[in-house]
């Protein structure tokens, strides 16, 4: 049975259920949408230690190389 990649966006309203936001991401960030647009990403821990992300300066810019 293939895999579904992981998910890399959910709705405002996904963060109810944040284990199943979870499931899907994969552990990569997760893009959070309104209507209206993007409204900031869910980043699990993990990624962070992995990156070896350290202040938020340094989570910004990693995340703009990272999400599309």
């Amino acid at each position: 049975m293939p895999q579904t990649p992981p998910r890399k966006t959910c709705a405002l309203e996904d963060l109810r259920d944040l284990d199943t936001v979870l499931d899907h991401s994969g552990g990569e960030p997760v893009e959070i949408l309104t209507e209206s647009g993007r409204i900031g990403h869910f980043v699990p821990q993990e990624w962070v230690e992995k990156h070896g992300i350290t202040n938020e300066t340094a989570l910004i810019e990693t995340l703009r190389q990272h999400m599309p």
